[in-house]
């Protein structure tokens, strides 16, 4: 949601934290094959243009990358409009 010509998106890669949830996934090692990973993501969002958020959404890639990718890219220029 663009609020003045602003949104609120992490500027770099570093910004998105994910922290393990070790009991939960102790659980589900015991009880299932091959569970998904559970974890808490920690994300610090700054105040940026749609431009800026553009250009940050580039610097994300490896643990912190973000899964829509494409989605996302997409619903920031859409905010050019």
């Amino acid at each position: 949601m663009v609020k003045d010509g602003y949104v609120l998106f992490p500027r770099k890669g570093s910004d998105i934290k994910i922290i393990p949830r070790n009991y939960y996934n102790r659980y589900l090692r015991e009880v299932i094959d091959n569970p998904e990973f559970e974890g808490k993501q920690i994300v610090r969002f700054y105040k940026v243009s749609p431009q800026e958020a553009l250009t940050s959404l580039e610097s994300f890639s490896g643990p912190q990358g973000i899964a829509d990718m494409p989605g996302i890219r997409k619903k920031i220029q859409s905010l050019f409009k």
